[in-house]
């Protein structure tokens, strides 16, 4: 009979460490699941200055052009005026 108590009590405390790993196992998933959201933000975050990036290089560019054809322009205005 003592060995049988002695099962019964060894199955709950098993049963309570089961339950404490499940419990655990549910705040890692949730610790996961918000990381990659986290990582989602990251990544748009990355893209979208990315994109802010090659939007300044490309106006700046266009600046630059600009500001030669009018220098070049000024140029050939001097030269044509009398």
């Amino acid at each position: 009979m003592q060995a049988r108590q002695r099962m019964v009590v060894r199955k709950e405390e098993l049963e309570d460490v089961l339950h404490d790993i499940e419990l655990r196992l549910e705040e890692e998933e949730e610790k996961v699941v918000a990381m990659m959201e986290d990582r989602k933000k990251y990544n748009q975050t990355i893209q979208d200055l990315e994109e802010q990036y090659v939007e300044l290089q490309t106006h700046s560019l266009l600046k630059h052009l600009l500001v030669q054809t009018s220098l070049t322009t000024s140029k050939m205005l001097c030269c044509f005026s009398p």
